[in-house]
């Protein structure tokens, strides 16, 4: 009997969101675009390493305008949903994202707040 390759993706034609996510207060703070960024993120994440996604800039604007994609993000990360591994951007290097489960404490003491405009300055 051969034996099956494991693959490093998972591959289905779907994005899963749980319901607690899109049921939540932090959820519901985020704008349109950038939940959809969220969408986009989980999509390229394909299930496996939470604490490795690369993006590019170039795939960000297949689908929004670098300003618009660099505000949404930074909602995602003040949010709790993703944290910031490698900033990426100058000679072509990758940003590493990782996704956070930062946003199950949002809005209590407990919360880590992480800004945006400390990372980048």
């Amino acid at each position: 009997m051969k034996k099956k390759k494991i693959k490093n993706k998972i591959d289905v034609p779907f994005t899963a969101i749980e319901h607690k996510i899109t049921d939540s207060l932090p959820w519901k703070d985020l704008p349109i675009k950038a939940r959809y960024l969220y969408f986009e993120i989980r999509k390229k994440w394909g299930g496996l390493d939470r604490g490795h996604i690369e993006f590019t800039h170039k795939e960000a604007r297949e689908f929004m305008v670098g300003k618009t994609f660099r505000t949404h993000r930074d909602y995602l990360i003040e949010n709790g949903f993703i944290d910031l591994v490698e900033r990426g951007g100058l000679w072509g290097n990758k940003a590493v994202l990782a996704l956070s489960d930062r946003w199950k404490k949002w809005g209590t003491r407990d919360f880590i707040v992480v800004s945006a405009d400390k990372i980048f300055p």
